[in-house]
């Protein structure tokens, strides 16, 4: 999954953590980090593994834009079924 996230680069932990604080049921305990990188001075990409259970919970209860912060950011997930993960 990739986090468009806008504002400055902040640590990718802290951004995994305040994400499963800030939306409830997703297990960001199971996560795994890939890559974050600044796409601009406002605005980066963090890049995570996710279980499945989160990938549900993102589409369904969030419309795959979770909290963050003060706003929301977006989310595009790829699925296993397309990548033959």
């Amino acid at each position: 999954a990739s986090f468009a996230i806008p504002g400055p680069k902040r640590k990718p932990g802290e951004l995994v953590q305040r994400l499963g604080v800030q939306n409830q049921g997703l297990s960001v305990s199971r996560w795994r980090i890939y890559d974050h990188h600044e796409v601009s001075k406002d605005s980066h990409i963090l890049t995570v593994g996710i279980d499945s259970d989160s990938a549900k919970k993102l589409r369904t209860s969030f419309g795959l834009k979770p909290h963050l912060f003060f706003g929301r950011v977006s989310v595009r997930i790829k699925d296993q079924a397309a990548t033959g993960k």
